[in-house]
């Protein structure tokens, strides 16, 4: 079985030391707990200018090294390596974050396959074989959270399209595809529910 799991806010709290940068950078205070939106320049209410100096502070290396990890996320993924899957770890962050991202994974010693979903998005031919294999409507494989999906307004535009058009679309972006996503032999899973995932991959 493959497992496509991402890094942010699944392997490592990002959001939560997202809620230090905002007050450290700006004095905007927004307990963990009340993060409602992935769009952290919505969560934090921060003009272009100020969320842009967030982003690059967020991925400087003494930052990213220093992102708390998920509780028992390396336990279970070395377990399922163990297992005898097969575990890509996919991430939107820019190029130069890679070497102190690589690092964070050596250093809690998550075993893993690498696969950058920027310069290697899955292929026309992968997502038709998961869509299939899924049983489930298309749009469940499209990071609807994700800011790209609201910048081209897919939420309107998808309707109106084919299922060759919307599969030809996602296969343009790797920001595009919804994570974690889990490709068994007979089955696939998009986003993360415990009890699901429980239940496909022990069987």
């Amino acid at each position: 079985m493959k497992v496509y799991i991402d890094f942010d806010d699944v392997l490592c709290e990002t959001a939560k030391h997202f809620t230090k940068l905002a007050k450290e950078l700006f004095g905007i205070d927004v307990p963990y707990r009340e993060v409602q939106f992935f769009n952290l320049k919505k969560t934090f209410d921060l003009s272009d200018e100020q969320y842009e100096e967030m982003m690059i502070a967020g991925h400087l290396p003494e930052n990213l090294l220093n992102y708390e990890e998920t509780t028992g996320a390396a336990d279970t993924i070395n377990k399922w390596v163990d297992e005898g899957h097969e575990i890509y770890i996919i991430t939107g962050r820019p190029f130069n974050s890679y070497e102190p991202s690589r690092k964070w994974l050596d250093e809690h010693k998550i075993f893993f396959e690498e696969r950058p979903i920027i310069e290697e998005n899955p292929t026309y031919e992968e997502l038709k074989e998961w869509y299939e294999k899924s049983g489930m409507p298309l749009k469940k494989f499209f990071n609807t959270s994700g800011m790209l999906y609201k910048q081209m307004n897919l939420k309107d535009k998808l309707p109106e399209m084919s299922e060759d058009e919307q599969l030809k679309l996602l296969a343009t972006d790797g920001m595009l595809v919804k994570r974690p996503l889990v490709v068994g032999e007979d089955f696939v899973l998009t986003g993360f529910r415990e009890k699901e995932w429980e239940e496909k991959i022990r069987g």
